[in-house]
């Protein structure tokens, strides 16, 4: 069988970080789910915890499509021969052979549930833990994350958080100074600037009524995909993580996280309102976006030292991030 190849699929490589797959509520219990990802697909399967595992696709023995397969007492049973394997991708049972006898394992990756979504990590060891939000401090609260897919390369999403001249171009706001810029390690930068709000729109009117006319943000990326966006005025963090589903199609999530209330019940659901709000009103402000980033090809010979000064220090970040493929 020397030389022959089964499978042809020519895979990109993409920065190691944690990559947003589906909503926690996607993954039922008992049952396998299959998600595109990173130019291939995946399984995803839930423990007998209750933690949520992310293996490859294909049994080692023969090649069967895990996904037709099924979930019994927390472990993926391949559905032609029967091998099963446990939550780290481990062979444990070959049936018909004796019990010590284990067959090859799955690879697996790295996995966490956080804010209604479940998230892996493209890589065997992760270089940084899953991050923080600045300024919560304890149990976190959180809105439903909205996912949405578009046909753009995945590179089209990552710069344009930190495309500061299209917030001018696109959204009406005002940059008052220059982006002040800094990293904590190899795999964040940060980029801080204010900006003011110039046209009275529907959108702009609850912006200022939530924050003000001035608003000062601080955007955090880690890995390249996982951008949490603060406001100093306000209580809240907004997170935009996105995955890469092939090379012409993306996807993004959007959720609002800030601390847990210890107050009464009424402030819990005025804080449930507050946060679903600002969830809607980051996806209201992204609109624009989506139209104008699919299809695009971003191409950067010709960015501009002073106005796309962010877009390039993001570009030479995310160049330099190590890389993996599944």
């Amino acid at each position: 069988m020397k030389g022959v190849v089964f499978v042809n699929s020519k895979k990109s490589a993409y920065p190691e970080s944690w990559y947003p797959l589906c909503h926690s509520s996607d993954l039922k219990k008992g049952e396998p789910l299959l998600i595109e990802a990173f130019d291939g697909k995946l399984i995803l399967f839930r423990s007998e915890d209750g933690s949520p595992s992310v293996v490859s696709r294909f049994c080692p023995h023969m090649g069967t499509d895990l996904s037709k397969g099924t979930v019994i007492k927390g472990a993926l049973r391949c559905p032609f021969h029967h091998r099963t394997y446990g939550k780290k991708g481990e062979c444990l049972k070959v049936p018909g052979l004796h019990e010590k006898i284990k067959g090859p394992g799955l690879k697996n990756y790295p996995t966490i549930e956080k804010f209604g979504l479940i998230f892996m990590y493209l890589g065997q060891r992760p270089l940084f833990d899953f991050p923080s939000f600045p300024r919560v401090q304890r149990d976190a609260d959180f809105s439903t994350a909205l996912r949405k897919d578009l046909k753009t390369p995945y590179s089209s999403l990552l710069f344009n958080g930190f495309d500061t001249h299209h917030l001018t171009c696109i959204h009406n706001r005002e940059i008052i100074a220059p982006p002040i810029m800094d990293s904590e390690s190899p795999y964040h930068l940060r980029a801080a600037f204010s900006m003011k709000v110039l046209i009275e729109r529907f959108y702009d009117i609850a912006v200022k009524f939530f924050g003000a006319r001035v608003v000062d943000v601080t955007l955090d990326c880690w890995g390249g995909n996982f951008l949490i966006i603060t406001n100093k005025r306000t209580k809240d963090n907004i997170l935009i993580t996105s995955v890469p589903r092939d090379q012409e199609n993306s996807s993004f999530f959007l959720t609002t996280v800030t601390n847990k209330l210890e107050k009464g019940l009424f402030a819990e659901i005025l804080q449930r309102l507050r946060l679903k709000l600002t969830t809607y009103l980051g996806m209201a402000f992204l609109k624009p976006d989506e139209v104008i980033v699919e299809e695009m090809r971003p191409d950067f010979r010709s960015l501009h030292p002073q106005q796309d000064l962010c877009v390039m220090k993001f570009w030479s970040f995310l160049d330099s991030l190590p890389k993996k493929s599944i």
